[in-house]
This record gives structure tokens, C-alpha cells and sequence, in this order.
């Protein structure tokens, strides 16, 4: 998809968001921004929703309608960031240590890139600061919401005893590619 399209995609995203405000919140809606010119309040939402994957999007129009208030723009992207489809900071240091345990094995392809580049400049990420890696992790997380890129997983393969899980938690579609992998892997 080139940039163009995704630049679009996103004023239409606003244009929809917008509307949806209008509509759910008539009064205060007009009386905060009617009197605000529609190219600028669409500038303004595609900033904040700008790098949001369209079912984050789904997830805060559903959400923002059964608000009491109308929420702020940067509200709006709260409410669109609850669908978890990237995980917190916090859940993939939790992953991490799991998984260099040894105790999975997948993996978050940005926690593992994370983690790899901690332990690459700063040794073994079991001894690593938890506040620092959160941060990176919310670095790149960023970055590749800018990317328009979604989560995926890595499957460590270079075990001997390699098992997959029962249970994967992943949104549908992780699941997909999970379940693309794990088909390439019975075919050999």
C-alpha cells in the first residue's frame, strides 16, 4: 500500500469519526466545534488517530458512543489504543522474560527485536532494567504504528523439542498467521 492510499485512508477515517462524534454528541459537538472549519477539525483527528490499525478505530467508534461525554481527540485514540491490539509495555516485559526463560516459544516480533537489541548492547535481559526495555517497547511500538505495520509473532524453531501451544493469546489476525506457520511447519 503506498503512502498516498494510507493518507486517505485516514482522511476518510477522520471524515467517519467525525461524523460520528456529530452524531452521538449533538449538543456538546456543535458547541465545542461549531464554529471550527471542517479541513482543520479533519487535520486534527487524522493527527491523533494517525499509525491506529482500522480495527482500533472500529473499537473507539464503538466505545466513544457509549461515553457520557465527548471525548478529546487524543480521548478518542485512548479509547481506540483499549483494543489491545499492540500489547503494553508491561505485558511484553512479561513476554520477554518468558520467553528467554524458556517458557514459550513465541514471541512478539517487536518484543523480540527489542530484547535482542538490549541484550546485543547491554548483556543477558534477565539483569536488564524493566523500565528501560518498557520504554524502548514503547519506541518501537510507535514506530511501527507509523509504519502502518501490525503485531506478528516469531516461533522459535531451533529447538530440539519443539511443541506448540495449546493456547496462543493473539488477536484474529495473529491467529492467521500462527496458523500459517504451523501448517508450513507440518508440511516439513
Amino acid at each position: 500500500m503506498n503512502n498516498r492510499s494510507n493518507v486517505t485512508t485516514s482522511v476518510n477515517d477522520a471524515k467517519r469519526i467525525l461524523t460520528a462524534m456529530s452524531v452521538c454528541f449533538i449538543t456538546m459537538f456543535d458547541k465545542k466545534y461549531g464554529n471550527v472549519q471542517s479541513d482543520v477539525l479533519i487535520e486534527l483527528m487524522n493527527n491523533a488517530i494517525e499509525g491506529l490499525l482500522p480495527e482500533e478505530i472500529d473499537h473507539g467508534l464503538k466505545e466513544m458512543c457509549k461515553q457520557k461525554f465527548m471525548p478529546e481527540f487524543g480521548g478518542f485514540r485512548a479509547l481506540c489504543e483499549e483494543a489491545n491490539i499492540w500489547k503494553s509495555p508491561e505485558d511484553a516485559w512479561n513476554e520477554a522474560i518468558q520467553y528467554e526463560k524458556m517458557s514459550i516459544n513465541y514471541i512478539n516480533t517487536v518484543v523480540k527485536k527489542v530484547s535482542d537489541s538490549i541484550k546485543r548492547s547491554q548483556g543477558d535481559l534477565l539483569l536488564q532494567d524493566k523500565k528501560y526495555f518498557m520504554n524502548r517497547y514503547h519506541q518501537e511500538v510507535e514506530l511501527e504504528r507509523k509504519l502502518g505495520n501490525r503485531p506478528t509473532l516469531y516461533i522459535r524453531q531451533n529447538e530440539k523439542n519443539y511443541q506448540i501451544p495449546d493456547r496462543i493469546p493473539c488477536n484474529k489476525d495473529e491467529a492467521k498467521i500462527h496458523l500459517d506457520r504451523i501448517r508450513h511447519l507440518i508440511k516439513g
